[in-house]
């Protein structure tokens, strides 16, 4: 196997390039850890960031919300030891994502429970939806991914389009933790989703065609 290039500086900061009015100061974190971007990972204050960065950089769309929905199902048990029940639509979406994750389910299964009312309960809005809004996200983005037709730009926007949605489902899954939501989700999501797979994507990505 053919040792994995470094990532540059640049390559890292792109991984940044986020709106400051939804991720706050995730392009200036970034340059700060420029240099060292495996420790850069290891210490990011903030899951989403983490998890609109691996998206931004191409990692396979069935193991962001693979991540996504394990980091769901973590979090929801930790608050329901505290005493907050996990609703019973969530725990449906975290297993639906999960299994579109591992190749079990498909994407029209996602579609119907995203759009039956039933399937989310009376707040479209929480985190229910917003999982199963990313799922849905993520099999668009791999279907662009697997087709050859589609432009390379159709392809870059789908990546950016991912990273929205997942990284808005993490964010209302820190809501409950408040201040400390940010780094409790950086925690738990870093057990399922490595520096060592966005560096590798990244690698793949600046190889030269042969």
């Amino acid at each position: 196997m053919p040792p994995v290039l470094p990532v540059t500086p640049d390559s890292w900061l792109r991984l940044f390039e986020l709106p400051a009015a939804t991720f706050g100061p995730a392009a200036e974190w970034a340059h700060a850890h420029a240099d060292a971007p495996a420790r850069g990972w290891d210490e990011c204050p903030r899951g989403d960031w983490l998890l609109a960065a691996a998206a931004r950089a191409g990692v396979d769309a069935r193991a962001v919300i693979g991540a996504l929905a394990m980091t769901c199902s973590a979090v929801s048990n930790e608050l329901d030891r505290r005493g907050h029940p996990e609703p019973r639509p969530l725990r449906e979406a975290i297993e639906l994502s999960e299994a579109w994750a591992d190749g079990v389910a498909e994407s029209p299964e996602v579609a119907v429970a995203l759009e039956a009312p039933e399937a989310l309960g009376t707040d479209t809005h929480g985190l229910a939806w917003a999982l199963l809004f990313a799922t849905a996200d993520a099999a668009h983005h791999e279907a662009l991914h697997a087709s050859g037709d589609a432009p390379p730009g159709e392809r870059a926007w789908a990546r950016v389009s991912l990273a929205q949605h997942a990284s808005h489902a993490l964010r209302t899954l820190a809501e409950p933790f408040g201040a400390r939501g940010g780094e409790a989700t950086a925690h738990v999501l870093r057990s399922f989703l490595a520096w060592e797979q966005v560096e590798a994507t990244l690698a793949a990505d600046a190889e030269p065609a042969r």
